[in-house]
């Protein structure tokens, strides 16, 4: 099995009772990182500033873990993701490189 998950952090981080943002709200200076790991460790990351939005995360999973992906029931053939929202737009075109 293989996880990948995404976090950020900014100047605020320590001091809010909830992790979203409401919608128009300014944005900070603010650091993310996508990373993508196993039982025994992680495989790869990317950091960045920003929050990380559909684009960036496609073209993680494309550039940085498809290449490491194995064909079912091979290691690293399968990949768990969370439901988050910029998860939804990448889903198609993940799911068709992946199939090549």
């Amino acid at each position: 099995l293989v996880y990948i998950d995404e976090s950020g952090s900014d100047e605020r981080t320590g001091n809010r009772a909830y992790r979203w943002v409401t919608k128009g709200s300014p944005r900070r200076n603010r650091i993310s990182v996508l990373l993508v790991y196993m039982i025994n460790g992680y495989i790869t990351s990317r950091t960045f500033k920003g929050t990380c939005t559909g684009e960036i995360f496609e073209d993680f999973i494309i550039d940085e873990l498809l290449p490491l992906y194995n064909l079912y029931p091979g290691s690293r053939s399968v990949i768990i993701i969370d439901n988050a929202s910029v998860h939804y737009a990448i889903q198609d075109r993940v799911v068709e490189i992946a199939r090549q």
